[in-house]
């Protein structure tokens, strides 16, 4: 268990960084407005992220499966947003 959360740790370490990264692309050349709706939305995102996944964790309450899941789920939820942040980059940059 200590091993897998380990893992998962280093591999959001990862994750994190470039979430940031295309957050502030998308933020570079943008309106104050969508500015200011990308800083609500990366806030709500990690609030929302952490809510999800303590709940998630819940299904091993008091166990030691539940840093196991909660890890895994920072880690994927995490991954699935820095995919969503490229696809919008990626939508911005289409001719």
């Amino acid at each position: 268990t200590a091993g897998r959360t380990a893992c998962d740790a280093r591999e959001l370490a990862l994750w994190m960084p470039r979430s940031d990264s295309q957050s502030g692309d998308l933020d570079a050349v943008r309106s104050p407005a969508h500015k200011r709706a990308l800083a609500a939305a990366q806030a709500a995102f990690v609030t929302w992220r952490d809510a999800k996944c303590a709940f998630a964790a819940t299904i091993y309450e008091g166990g030691s499966l539940a840093r196991v899941v909660e890890s895994r789920c920072r880690l994927e939820t995490t991954a699935a947003w820095s995919g969503d942040l490229a696809d919008r980059l990626a939508q911005d940059d289409a001719p």
